[in-house]
Protein backbone atom coordinates (compact mmCIF):
# COMPACT_ATOMS: atom_id res chain seq x y z
CA UNK A 1 0.00 0.00 0.00
CA UNK A 2 2.47 2.58 0.78
CA UNK A 3 4.81 1.93 -2.29
CA UNK A 4 1.41 2.96 -4.17
CA UNK A 5 1.44 6.26 -2.22
CA UNK A 6 4.39 7.53 -3.01
CA UNK A 7 4.41 7.71 -6.82
CA UNK A 8 0.86 9.51 -6.01
CA UNK A 9 2.34 11.95 -3.32
CA UNK A 10 5.31 12.67 -5.61
CA UNK A 11 3.05 13.82 -8.50
CA UNK A 12 0.91 15.97 -6.35
CA UNK A 13 4.06 17.72 -5.07
CA UNK A 14 5.01 18.49 -8.95
CA UNK A 15 1.23 20.26 -9.27
CA UNK A 16 1.84 21.87 -6.11
CA UNK A 17 5.38 22.98 -7.40
CA UNK A 18 4.37 23.86 -10.48
CA UNK A 19 1.12 26.03 -9.38
CA UNK A 20 3.79 28.19 -7.00
CA UNK A 21 6.06 28.80 -9.72
CA UNK A 22 2.86 30.15 -11.51
CA UNK A 23 1.75 32.16 -8.65
CA UNK A 24 4.82 33.84 -8.16
CA UNK A 25 6.26 34.66 -12.17
CA UNK A 26 6.64 37.81 -12.54
CA UNK A 27 5.85 38.77 -9.03
CA UNK A 28 2.11 39.46 -10.17
CA UNK A 29 0.89 36.74 -8.62
CA UNK A 30 2.77 37.94 -5.31
CA UNK A 31 1.49 41.49 -5.37
CA UNK A 32 -2.37 40.17 -5.98
CA UNK A 33 -2.14 37.32 -3.33
CA UNK A 34 0.03 38.65 -0.88
CA UNK A 35 1.11 42.35 -0.99
CA UNK A 36 -2.42 44.55 -1.99
CA UNK A 37 -4.34 42.29 0.84
CA UNK A 38 -2.06 43.27 3.28
CA UNK A 39 -1.98 46.81 1.94
CA UNK A 40 -6.14 47.32 2.14
CA UNK A 41 -6.19 45.61 5.38
CA UNK A 42 -3.60 48.38 6.86
CA UNK A 43 -6.13 51.42 5.28
CA UNK A 44 -8.87 50.08 7.15
CA UNK A 45 -7.67 51.49 10.49
CA UNK A 46 -7.62 55.10 8.62
CA UNK A 47 -11.09 54.68 7.96
CA UNK A 48 -13.63 56.85 10.11
CA UNK A 49 -10.60 58.46 12.42
CA UNK A 50 -12.81 61.82 13.00
CA UNK A 51 -16.35 62.85 13.49
CA UNK A 52 -16.56 65.96 11.01
CA UNK A 53 -17.83 69.04 12.67
CA UNK A 54 -21.90 70.18 12.02
CA UNK A 55 -21.93 73.56 10.02
CA UNK A 56 -24.84 75.44 11.98
CA UNK A 57 -25.88 79.38 11.31
CA UNK A 58 -28.14 81.31 13.09
CA UNK A 59 -29.36 84.27 10.93
CA UNK A 60 -31.50 87.20 12.55
CA UNK A 61 -31.58 89.27 15.65
CA UNK A 62 -34.19 88.23 18.27
CA UNK A 63 -36.89 90.52 19.71
CA UNK A 64 -35.42 92.21 22.65
CA UNK A 65 -37.93 90.19 25.13
CA UNK A 66 -35.96 86.84 24.12
CA UNK A 67 -32.39 88.43 23.54
CA UNK A 68 -31.17 86.61 26.51
CA UNK A 69 -32.80 83.30 25.54
CA UNK A 70 -30.91 83.85 22.12
CA UNK A 71 -27.39 84.58 23.76
CA UNK A 72 -27.56 81.06 25.90
CA UNK A 73 -28.83 79.36 23.06
CA UNK A 74 -25.99 80.52 21.11
CA UNK A 75 -23.23 80.29 23.79
CA UNK A 76 -25.04 76.29 24.22
CA UNK A 77 -24.43 75.72 20.34
CA UNK A 78 -21.06 77.14 20.55
CA UNK A 79 -20.22 75.21 23.88
CA UNK A 80 -21.09 71.75 21.33
CA UNK A 81 -17.58 70.43 20.15
CA UNK A 82 -18.91 68.28 17.10
CA UNK A 83 -20.69 72.23 16.16
CA UNK A 84 -19.38 75.11 14.19
CA UNK A 85 -21.53 78.05 14.69
CA UNK A 86 -21.61 81.27 12.40
CA UNK A 87 -24.53 83.98 13.29
CA UNK A 88 -25.73 86.96 11.49
CA UNK A 89 -27.57 89.81 12.45
CA UNK A 90 -30.02 89.85 9.00
CA UNK A 91 -32.73 86.73 8.42
CA UNK A 92 -33.04 85.15 5.24
CA UNK A 93 -35.59 84.65 2.38
CA UNK A 94 -33.80 82.20 0.53
CA UNK A 95 -33.17 79.29 3.40
CA UNK A 96 -32.41 76.98 0.31
CA UNK A 97 -30.00 79.15 -1.68
CA UNK A 98 -27.91 80.27 1.39
CA UNK A 99 -27.69 76.37 3.10
CA UNK A 100 -26.43 75.53 -0.90
CA UNK A 101 -23.90 79.04 -1.00
CA UNK A 102 -22.80 77.97 2.36
CA UNK A 103 -22.35 74.25 2.55
CA UNK A 104 -24.34 74.57 5.57
CA UNK A 105 -25.92 71.54 7.85
CA UNK A 106 -28.58 73.17 9.57
CA UNK A 107 -29.89 76.92 9.21
CA UNK A 108 -31.62 78.73 11.85
CA UNK A 109 -34.12 81.06 11.05
CA UNK A 110 -35.20 84.11 13.39
CA UNK A 111 -38.49 84.14 11.62
CA UNK A 112 -40.72 85.02 14.64
CA UNK A 113 -40.27 86.44 17.89
CA UNK A 114 -40.84 83.66 19.80
CA UNK A 115 -38.21 80.84 20.08
CA UNK A 116 -41.07 78.38 19.55
CA UNK A 117 -41.56 79.78 16.37
CA UNK A 118 -38.06 80.24 15.22
CA UNK A 119 -37.21 77.77 12.06
CA UNK A 120 -34.48 74.91 11.33
CA UNK A 121 -33.82 74.47 7.62
CA UNK A 122 -31.63 71.40 6.05
CA UNK A 123 -30.70 70.39 2.80
CA UNK A 124 -29.33 67.42 3.52
CA UNK A 125 -29.63 64.75 0.69
CA UNK A 126 -27.48 62.13 2.03
CA UNK A 127 -29.28 59.67 4.49
CA UNK A 128 -26.37 59.68 6.90
CA UNK A 129 -25.93 63.43 7.51
CA UNK A 130 -30.17 63.79 7.68
CA UNK A 131 -30.93 61.33 10.75
CA UNK A 132 -27.55 62.99 12.48
CA UNK A 133 -28.81 66.64 11.54
CA UNK A 134 -32.33 65.63 12.42
CA UNK A 135 -30.99 64.48 15.92
CA UNK A 136 -29.15 67.73 16.66
CA UNK A 137 -32.29 69.71 15.17
CA UNK A 138 -34.31 68.21 18.22
CA UNK A 139 -31.65 68.27 20.31
CA UNK A 140 -31.71 71.81 20.15
CA UNK A 141 -35.41 72.18 19.95
CA UNK A 142 -35.73 70.78 23.45
CA UNK A 143 -32.60 72.88 24.85
CA UNK A 144 -34.59 76.02 23.75
CA UNK A 145 -37.61 75.14 25.65
CA UNK A 146 -35.42 74.68 28.53
CA UNK A 147 -33.66 77.97 28.30
CA UNK A 148 -37.17 79.71 27.85
CA UNK A 149 -38.60 77.97 30.96
CA UNK A 150 -36.48 76.52 32.99
CA UNK A 151 -38.95 75.65 35.80
CA UNK A 152 -41.13 73.44 33.34
CA UNK A 153 -41.50 70.15 32.75
CA UNK A 154 -39.14 70.31 29.96
CA UNK A 155 -36.52 70.62 31.89
CA UNK A 156 -36.94 67.30 33.80
CA UNK A 157 -36.52 65.49 30.19
CA UNK A 158 -33.94 67.44 28.97
CA UNK A 159 -31.26 64.38 29.25
CA UNK A 160 -33.37 63.05 26.21
CA UNK A 161 -31.91 65.14 23.38
CA UNK A 162 -32.54 63.72 19.90
CA UNK A 163 -35.40 61.11 20.98
CA UNK A 164 -37.89 62.98 19.40
CA UNK A 165 -39.07 64.19 15.82
CA UNK A 166 -38.04 67.82 15.81
CA UNK A 167 -41.43 70.39 14.91
CA UNK A 168 -39.29 73.34 13.95
CA UNK A 169 -37.08 71.30 11.55
CA UNK A 170 -38.12 71.85 7.99
CA UNK A 171 -36.12 68.91 5.75
CA UNK A 172 -36.05 69.98 1.51
CA UNK A 173 -35.14 66.33 0.80
CA UNK A 174 -37.13 64.33 3.40
CA UNK A 175 -37.21 61.01 1.07
CA UNK A 176 -33.19 61.07 1.90
CA UNK A 177 -34.44 59.66 5.21
CA UNK A 178 -35.81 56.65 3.22
CA UNK A 179 -33.24 53.83 3.81
CA UNK A 180 -34.71 51.69 0.75
CA UNK A 181 -34.16 54.49 -1.84
CA UNK A 182 -30.88 54.98 -0.41
CA UNK A 183 -29.61 51.12 -0.54
CA UNK A 184 -31.29 50.84 -4.03
CA UNK A 185 -29.42 54.21 -5.33
CA UNK A 186 -26.24 53.00 -4.00
CA UNK A 187 -26.49 49.10 -5.13
CA UNK A 188 -27.52 50.49 -8.67
CA UNK A 189 -23.60 52.45 -8.76
CA UNK A 190 -22.08 49.81 -7.03
CA UNK A 191 -22.97 47.29 -9.80
CA UNK A 192 -22.68 49.92 -13.21
CA UNK A 193 -18.85 50.86 -11.29
CA UNK A 194 -18.24 47.15 -10.96
CA UNK A 195 -19.66 45.64 -13.61
CA UNK A 196 -16.85 47.12 -16.54
CA UNK A 197 -14.13 45.51 -14.28
CA UNK A 198 -15.23 42.00 -14.14
CA UNK A 199 -16.09 42.06 -17.83
CA UNK A 200 -12.39 43.76 -18.98
CA UNK A 201 -10.37 42.02 -17.04
CA UNK A 202 -10.37 38.76 -18.42
CA UNK A 203 -9.98 40.04 -21.84
CA UNK A 204 -6.44 40.20 -22.99
CA UNK A 205 -6.14 36.45 -21.26
CA UNK A 206 -8.68 34.42 -22.83
CA UNK A 207 -7.01 35.82 -26.22
CA UNK A 208 -3.34 35.08 -24.86
CA UNK A 209 -4.49 31.60 -23.28
CA UNK A 210 -6.45 30.82 -26.91
CA UNK A 211 -3.34 32.33 -28.88
CA UNK A 212 -5.50 34.49 -30.69
CA UNK A 213 -4.28 37.79 -30.29
CA UNK A 214 -1.31 37.27 -32.23
CA UNK A 215 -3.45 36.33 -35.01
CA UNK A 216 -5.76 39.54 -34.40
CA UNK A 217 -2.39 41.60 -34.65
CA UNK A 218 -1.60 40.16 -37.64
CA UNK A 219 -4.80 40.70 -39.44
CA UNK A 220 -5.18 43.63 -41.66
CA UNK A 221 -6.28 46.86 -40.41
CA UNK A 222 -5.55 45.66 -37.00
CA UNK A 223 -2.96 46.93 -34.58
CA UNK A 224 -3.16 46.75 -30.86
CA UNK A 225 -5.01 50.28 -30.60
CA UNK A 226 -7.95 48.52 -32.59
CA UNK A 227 -8.21 45.43 -30.33
CA UNK A 228 -7.74 47.89 -27.40
CA UNK A 229 -10.40 50.11 -28.59
CA UNK A 230 -12.51 46.86 -29.80
CA UNK A 231 -12.73 45.59 -25.95
CA UNK A 232 -12.79 48.88 -24.61
CA UNK A 233 -16.65 49.62 -26.56
CA UNK A 234 -17.79 46.38 -26.35
CA UNK A 235 -17.62 46.23 -22.03
CA UNK A 236 -18.75 50.05 -22.78
CA UNK A 237 -21.97 49.43 -24.51
CA UNK A 238 -22.51 46.33 -22.68
CA UNK A 239 -22.85 48.09 -19.26
CA UNK A 240 -24.51 50.89 -20.23
CA UNK A 241 -27.47 49.21 -21.31
CA UNK A 242 -27.43 47.21 -18.31
CA UNK A 243 -27.62 51.00 -16.73
CA UNK A 244 -30.77 51.43 -18.84
CA UNK A 245 -32.35 47.98 -17.85
CA UNK A 246 -31.32 49.09 -13.88
CA UNK A 247 -33.20 52.64 -14.29
CA UNK A 248 -36.09 51.07 -15.71
CA UNK A 249 -36.33 48.41 -13.07
CA UNK A 250 -35.84 51.07 -9.80
CA UNK A 251 -38.63 53.18 -11.55
CA UNK A 252 -40.63 50.76 -11.18
CA UNK A 253 -40.00 48.54 -8.10
CA UNK A 254 -39.24 51.60 -5.77
CA UNK A 255 -40.38 54.43 -7.37
CA UNK A 256 -37.44 56.11 -7.89
CA UNK A 257 -38.94 58.22 -10.81
CA UNK A 258 -36.90 59.33 -13.81
CA UNK A 259 -36.83 63.21 -13.21
CA UNK A 260 -35.16 65.88 -14.76
CA UNK A 261 -31.47 65.59 -15.33
CA UNK A 262 -31.82 62.18 -16.22
CA UNK A 263 -29.49 62.78 -19.19
CA UNK A 264 -26.84 64.76 -16.80
CA UNK A 265 -27.01 61.02 -14.85
CA UNK A 266 -26.08 59.34 -17.91
CA UNK A 267 -23.51 61.68 -19.01
CA UNK A 268 -22.12 61.51 -15.69
CA UNK A 269 -21.90 57.32 -15.69
CA UNK A 270 -20.63 57.38 -19.28
CA UNK A 271 -16.97 58.47 -18.21
CA UNK A 272 -17.41 56.33 -15.11
CA UNK A 273 -18.05 53.27 -17.22
CA UNK A 274 -15.16 54.30 -19.71
CA UNK A 275 -12.48 54.76 -16.56
CA UNK A 276 -13.17 51.52 -14.83
CA UNK A 277 -13.32 49.64 -18.55
CA UNK A 278 -9.70 50.97 -18.94
CA UNK A 279 -8.32 49.98 -15.79
CA UNK A 280 -10.11 46.39 -16.46
CA UNK A 281 -8.48 46.47 -19.37
CA UNK A 282 -4.91 47.63 -18.28
CA UNK A 283 -4.87 44.64 -15.47
CA UNK A 284 -5.90 42.38 -17.88
CA UNK A 285 -2.84 42.95 -20.36
CA UNK A 286 -0.68 42.58 -17.25
CA UNK A 287 -1.96 39.72 -15.11
CA UNK A 288 -0.70 36.31 -16.59
CA UNK A 289 -3.40 33.96 -15.48
CA UNK A 290 -7.39 33.79 -15.40
CA UNK A 291 -6.69 33.45 -11.55
CA UNK A 292 -4.58 36.76 -10.98
CA UNK A 293 -7.23 38.92 -13.27
CA UNK A 294 -10.06 37.25 -10.74
CA UNK A 295 -8.09 38.17 -7.28
CA UNK A 296 -7.48 41.77 -8.89
CA UNK A 297 -11.49 41.60 -9.45
CA UNK A 298 -12.26 40.02 -6.01
CA UNK A 299 -9.64 43.26 -4.66
CA UNK A 300 -11.15 45.75 -6.36
CA UNK A 301 -14.81 44.89 -5.32
CA UNK A 302 -13.26 45.21 -1.36
CA UNK A 303 -11.63 48.42 -2.11
CA UNK A 304 -14.70 50.10 -3.74
CA UNK A 305 -16.85 50.05 -1.03
CA UNK A 306 -14.55 50.65 1.91
CA UNK A 307 -12.34 53.59 -0.01
CA UNK A 308 -14.74 55.65 -1.77
CA UNK A 309 -17.19 56.75 0.76
CA UNK A 310 -19.36 54.14 0.01
CA UNK A 311 -20.11 53.03 3.55
CA UNK A 312 -18.03 55.16 5.79
CA UNK A 313 -18.46 59.17 5.23
CA UNK A 314 -14.65 60.40 3.88
CA UNK A 315 -14.79 63.22 5.27
CA UNK A 316 -14.73 61.10 8.48
CA UNK A 317 -11.70 59.36 7.00
CA UNK A 318 -7.69 60.24 7.02
CA UNK A 319 -6.46 62.59 4.42
CA UNK A 320 -4.60 59.23 3.01
CA UNK A 321 -8.06 57.66 2.72
CA UNK A 322 -9.50 60.70 0.68
CA UNK A 323 -6.16 60.94 -1.26
CA UNK A 324 -7.08 56.97 -2.52
CA UNK A 325 -10.92 57.37 -3.26
CA UNK A 326 -9.58 60.14 -5.90
CA UNK A 327 -8.27 56.73 -7.90
CA UNK A 328 -11.82 55.23 -8.16
CA UNK A 329 -15.24 56.22 -10.16
CA UNK A 330 -17.02 55.87 -7.40
CA UNK A 331 -16.47 58.07 -5.43
CA UNK A 332 -17.80 60.61 -8.13
CA UNK A 333 -20.97 58.92 -8.42
CA UNK A 334 -22.52 58.07 -5.29
CA UNK A 335 -23.11 61.28 -3.84
CA UNK A 336 -24.30 62.56 -7.00
CA UNK A 337 -26.73 60.14 -8.24
CA UNK A 338 -28.14 59.81 -4.37
CA UNK A 339 -28.58 63.22 -4.99
CA UNK A 340 -30.86 62.99 -7.59
CA UNK A 341 -32.35 59.97 -7.22
CA UNK A 342 -33.80 62.13 -3.69
CA UNK A 343 -34.95 64.71 -5.67
CA UNK A 344 -31.98 67.15 -5.12
CA UNK A 345 -30.07 69.23 -7.58
CA UNK A 346 -26.63 67.90 -7.63
CA UNK A 347 -25.73 70.99 -10.22
CA UNK A 348 -22.73 72.41 -7.60
CA UNK A 349 -21.41 68.58 -7.21
CA UNK A 350 -21.85 67.70 -10.53
CA UNK A 351 -19.06 69.91 -11.82
CA UNK A 352 -16.06 68.46 -9.72
CA UNK A 353 -17.39 64.62 -10.06
CA UNK A 354 -17.51 65.05 -14.02
CA UNK A 355 -13.65 66.72 -13.82
CA UNK A 356 -12.56 63.99 -11.72
CA UNK A 357 -14.12 61.26 -14.04
CA UNK A 358 -12.60 62.88 -17.07
CA UNK A 359 -9.39 62.86 -15.68
CA UNK A 360 -9.07 59.59 -14.51
CA UNK A 361 -10.30 58.37 -17.95
CA UNK A 362 -7.25 60.32 -18.96
CA UNK A 363 -4.88 58.44 -16.48
CA UNK A 364 -6.09 55.04 -17.15
CA UNK A 365 -5.97 55.48 -20.78
CA UNK A 366 -2.37 56.44 -20.83
CA UNK A 367 -1.85 53.65 -18.23
CA UNK A 368 -3.48 50.78 -20.62
CA UNK A 369 -2.33 51.41 -23.83
CA UNK A 370 1.53 51.80 -22.27
CA UNK A 371 0.67 48.09 -20.73
CA UNK A 372 -0.36 47.03 -24.20
CA UNK A 373 2.63 48.65 -26.11
CA UNK A 374 4.53 46.66 -23.48
CA UNK A 375 3.03 43.69 -24.11
CA UNK A 376 2.97 43.72 -27.76
CA UNK A 377 6.37 44.25 -27.95
CA UNK A 378 7.21 40.69 -25.98
CA UNK A 379 5.54 38.88 -27.77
Amino acid sequence: MSRRLVPWLEGALRVFRQDVIQLVVGFNGILLVFVLPTLLLGLVGQLSVQAPPFEVSVLGTPDRAYREVYDEFVALLRDISTVEVDTRPEQTLDPLGELRAGEIDLLINLEAETPREWVMYTAEDSRRNLESVKQLAAGLERALRVIEAPDSEWGAEFGALGTFTPRQMFAYYPRALDRTTDIVAGTLVLIICFLPFVLAAPAFIREREAHTLEVLLAAPGIDGRAVLVGKWLFVVVVTMAELLLLMVLIQSLYGIQIKPGFLSMVGMFLPAVLATTLLGLAVSILARTQAQAGMASALYLLAIPLLTGFLLPLDASSVLIRGLSLLFPLTAVVPVFKSWAVGADPGGAYGPALGLLLAQCVVYGVVAFGALRYAIRRI
